[in-house]
């Protein structure tokens, strides 16, 4: 989506017309309000082990909506062109996952899901 995005950006310049990427974090949303209830696994299942830790939200520090549209809207009324990172967590992704080894980034998520067990 990056790529498309800054695509995008070069190539619609010319016509004045900006492209904004907005990638966001941990912001507290509805987005899950109307989920289908969770789903049993199948007793064969690989992930059976680690049910009880997956089949729920999980807990994540979150930003307020309100904060989150307030720092965008402003930041693209100010002009900005590159892209915008926005939310909790955001630093860490956009910073520190790209020259991590994929283990340890995995390894991260099933520990902060508190699992307790790893395939």
């Amino acid at each position: 989506m990056k790529l498309w995005s800054d695509t995008l950006r070069l190539e619609l310049a010319p016509f004045g017309i900006k492209v904004v990427t907005l990638l966001a974090g941990n912001v507290v949303s509805n987005m899950g309000t109307y989920a289908p209830p969770s789903l049993q696994l199948p007793p064969d299942s690989p992930y059976k082990p680690i049910e009880k830790d997956i089949e729920g939200p999980g807990e994540w520090n979150m930003m307020s909506t309100s904060k989150f549209a307030d720092e965008a809207a402003s930041q693209i009324l100010n002009g900005i062109s590159a892209p915008m990172w926005k939310g909790v967590n955001t630093p860490l992704v956009r910073w520190l996952v790209p020259f991590m080894p994929q283990f340890i980034f995995v390894s991260s998520i099933i520990i902060s899901l508190h699992c307790t067990y790893v395939i």
